[in-house]
């Protein structure tokens, strides 16, 4: 009788034991995967326009690309999981369908490692995802990016990846965290006048153009961007005349700033036309050379251009292409 009462409280420990742990083992739909956004922000350099979580939403959806990923970190193997886009919505970013992380068929927490790429705004001037070379565990994913040609269509096109995750890495666990960065070069211009003593001409800009620049290039999510390619384009960064003052102006509007792909400044030229008082309009073009301010990522350029009048009258423009932050002159958002 004595091991009949052991043999059935064994049974009746292991069943408790078994209830308990389908009670802790939570649904497929407790895996959802949560998503969160910040930018990185690089100190010795000029920010673009995204320049703080709270205003990634002003800038479009987010397009998402992920991925199985198994093998890391020796080698790996990835087969595509699902395509997407975020949107905002009541303070937090959403796909348009419940997504959740990989689960495992015998029961435990999802532990399969997933990657994700993201790129923001959603649609502008992005073509060809290629992931080729991440499916076969020999490179990372890219696009092609083309320029678009209005100044208003430009977005401040930001990136990010969060590679080789599982949900207990998530802090939170479950949660998607990217942090962008910006890949376009932002350019706007500023602009004043010196005069001597009450001696201050009228100087009015009344269309700059940026000239001859490759609207084409490959971005790759590890080696960045390839060369520039396509016809040269000639962009028009402001078409609204401004006059100039004695303090340092900042001459574009909304939606007038340039987000250009960055590249050699070789053969890139400004062409600006303007007027001194009530004389007719003059344009002048400056050429760029390999020695000017270089092109480069999350780059924010001011174009600078200062009239100074001499006590003969003569009025002489200087030209110099400096950080944004050193203008200390606030921007507005395409």
């Amino acid at each position: 009788m004595q091991k009949v009462s052991i043999i059935f409280g064994m049974f009746l420990a292991l069943a408790l034991a078994e209830g308990c742990r389908k009670e802790i083992v939570p649904a497929y739909s407790d895996y959802a995967i949560d998503f969160s956004t910040k930018v990185w922000d690089e100190e010795d350099a000029t920010k673009a326009e995204i320049t703080s979580a709270s205003n990634i939403a002003a800038n479009g959806d987010i397009r998402v690309y992920s991925y199985l990923t198994d093998g890391y970190p020796s080698s790996f193997t990835a087969s595509s999981y699902f395509d997407d886009v975020l949107v905002y919505s009541g303070s937090v970013w959403n796909t348009t369908t419940p997504r959740y992380w990989p689960y495992s068929t015998t029961g435990e927490n999802p532990q399969k490692s997933l990657s994700i790429f993201a790129y923001q705004p959603s649609s502008t001037g992005i073509s060809s995802w290629s992931d080729a070379a991440f499916l076969t565990g020999s490179g990372y994913p890219s696009f092609t990016y083309t320029t678009p040609d209005a100044a208003s269509a430009q977005k401040d096109l930001i990136v990010s990846e969060s590679t080789f995750r599982s949900y207990l890495s998530g802090n939170p666990y479950g949660q998607i965290s990217f942090d962008f960065r910006h890949i376009l070069t932002r350019i706007g211009f500023v602009g004043r006048v010196i005069g001597v003593y009450d001696n201050i001409p009228t100087v009015t800009i009344s269309s700059i153009k940026v000239k001859g620049v490759k609207p084409t290039a490959t971005y790759n999510y590890h080696s960045g961007w390839s060369e520039v390619s396509g016809t040269a384009v000639d962009y028009t960064a402001m078409a609204t005349p401004v006059r100039l003052s004695s303090l340092y102006q900042n001459m574009m509007g909304d939606g007038q700033y340039l987000f250009l792909i960055p590249q050699s400044t070789n053969g890139i030229s400004i062409e600006f036309t303007y007027k001194v008082g009530s004389a007719a309009p003059q344009t002048k073009t400056v050429s760029l050379s390999s020695s000017t301010r270089a092109w480069t990522p999350g780059k924010g350029l001011a174009f600078e251009m200062n009239y100074t009048m001499d006590r003969d009258g003569t009025l002489t423009l200087t030209f110099n292409v400096k950080d944004w932050i050193d203008v200390n002159i606030g921007t507005t958002i395409n």
